[in-house]
């Protein structure tokens, strides 16, 4: 059964959207949390030893976090939202570009055949039936194959 061309764009395009949509939410995710993330451990405040402290043994203080951390995660979130979704969506077109490349040949051979088929058809009609030019058929007559030539 065939699908018409129309239902396979659509679910091309709706499973790209979804390849998308989760690159730039886990992106987002990633960002957020890295930022904020580094910025408890690594933070320290005037007077106080919090962040992480190298020695031995090691010790790690969560110190809390200004606004301004807060608002730089938001921004690297996006940022990486955006760009890891925007580098999934070039990867998919060019899959899709790849793939309609591939198989432009098929469609244009479907269709050319479609065309030889109804030319034959009309050479047949007006010449006979031993005589096939476009697609080389054997005549019954003489069981050989025989071509066009110009």
């Amino acid at each position: 059964m065939k699908t018409p061309l129309l239902a396979k764009i659509w679910e091309a395009f709706r499973r790209a959207l979804g390849y998308v949509l989760r690159a730039a939410l886990i992106g987002l995710v990633v960002g957020f949390v890295l930022v904020e993330g580094l910025a408890s451990i690594l933070h320290v405040t005037t007077g106080s030893p919090a962040g992480l402290v190298w020695g031995w043994p090691p010790v790690i203080s969560f110190a809390p976090n200004t606004e301004f951390v807060h608002i730089m995660a938001i921004v690297f979130a996006l940022t990486v939202g955006y760009l890891s979704g925007f580098t999934v969506a070039v990867t998919q077109t060019i899959q899709g570009l790849v793939y309609a490349a591939e198989h432009v040949d098929d469609a244009i051979g479907a269709v050319a055949n479609e065309g030889l088929n109804m030319a034959d058809a009309v050479v047949d009609a007006v010449d006979g039936p031993d005589r096939h030019g476009f697609l080389g058929k054997r005549g019954p007559a003489t069981g050989q194959e025989t071509t066009v030539r110009s």
